[in-house]
């Protein structure tokens, strides 16, 4: 998706719609489910882990109807006849479509992050995610680091020098190396654009 703009969507309590039953529509459903979507599949046969999700599953061909009121639906049934009608209805009905409206992206959300990878190839994705999430406790160290010295710092250009210093290529190097070390160095920030 060329042109496409990243947004991040409340989906609690909304109703989203899996036409299908297989890998693809379990790994939608789990990342739906975290979101707090009010979930519906409807496939002929689901997965164990499908069986297991907290959602409406109606065993059975799609039909006409079944996304009536849904915010999103992704037709992940394989069957070019089925997903075109799926699209179809989706489009007269304003629903969003799944890899045509939207991407839904890999995602994780740790305590002080939440990241978002999307390349065209999930492992791919998986790894970049599994990388950036060594960055949450930093995340976390800088919010408070961010707010101290926004009440601390003497002036503008000390605010704007320190905030620079703490995401630095070096500075983030030696945070990922020893997070004890890393939040000394703010502290020694912190006091040294406190002071000026």
């Amino acid at each position: 998706m060329e042109n496409g703009c990243p947004v991040m969507l409340d989906l609690t309590g909304r109703l989203c719609v899996i036409i299908g039953g297989g890998r693809g529509a379990a790994v939608k459903a789990r990342t739906l489910s975290r979101a707090g979507a009010r979930l519906r599949i409807v496939a002929e046969c689901v997965s164990e882990e499908l069986e297991n999700n907290d959602a409406e599953i109606i065993k059975r061909k799609y039909k006409a109807g079944d996304i009536d009121g849904a915010f999103l639906v992704f037709p992940l049934t394989g069957d070019p006849e089925t997903d075109a009608c799926v699209r179809a209805d989706a489009r007269a009905g304003g629903t969003l479509i799944g890899g045509e409206d939207f991407i839904l992206p890999a995602a994780v959300t740790g305590g002080n992050m939440t990241a978002f990878v999307s390349t065209g190839y999930p492992k791919l994705s998986a790894k970049l995610m599994r990388g950036l999430m060594r960055y949450d406790d930093i995340c976390g160290m800088l919010r408070d680091f961010r707010q101290r010295i926004k009440t601390g710092a003497a002036d503008e250009r000390a605010r704007e020098a320190a905030l620079e210093a703490a995401v630095t290529d070096e500075a983030l190097e030696a945070a990922l190396r020893s997070s004890v070390e890393y939040e000394m160095y703010l502290d020694r920030l912190e006091r040294q654009f406190s002071d000026k």
